[in-house]
């Protein structure tokens, strides 16, 4: 009898019925945004898709208010949905950011957006930048 917590990361490409049997399970469900804004995204990580990020996070709320107007329906990520993203990639500056987790916290009531400061990795390409930001920029 587990009486632990889980917080349970999901990729944007999982099946919905997947994510909705991983909200029986898990206290937490997330999935990451990966950066601040959908610029960010296609020129950092182009091999990643707004568009199934947000409907990972659409699927999880969806769960989520299901529980709350049907009495009877099962358990679903009770401690809600959180996300993480990457600051300092790029020139996006800290009100863009916050007005992006302001939206997302809106639209699919997140309980929590993470920030992580970015971290250059060697011989990457030439738009990933060399240095690091300020680890304040995490906090």
């Amino acid at each position: 009898d587990f009486r632990g917590y889980i917080h349970l990361k999901t990729i944007p490409e999982a099946d919905p019925a997947l994510i909705a049997e991983a909200g029986r399970y898990a206290d937490r469900l997330s999935v990451n945004i990966e950066l601040p804004t959908d610029a960010s995204l296609q020129t950092l990580a182009p091999e990643k898709q707004i568009v199934s990020i947000k409907q990972a996070m659409q699927t999880i709320y969806t769960g989520a208010q299901t529980v709350l107007n049907e009495p009877r329906a099962p358990r679903f990520a009770p401690a809600g949905q959180s996300t993480q993203m990457i600051v300092g990639a790029d020139e996006t500056d800290d009100s863009t950011i916050l007005h992006g987790a302001e939206a997302l916290y809106g639209n699919y009531k997140l309980r929590r957006v993470y920030y992580s400061a970015f971290s250059p990795i060697p011989n990457s390409p030439k738009s990933v930048p060399l240095a690091a930001p300020p680890l304040m920029r995490e906090h």
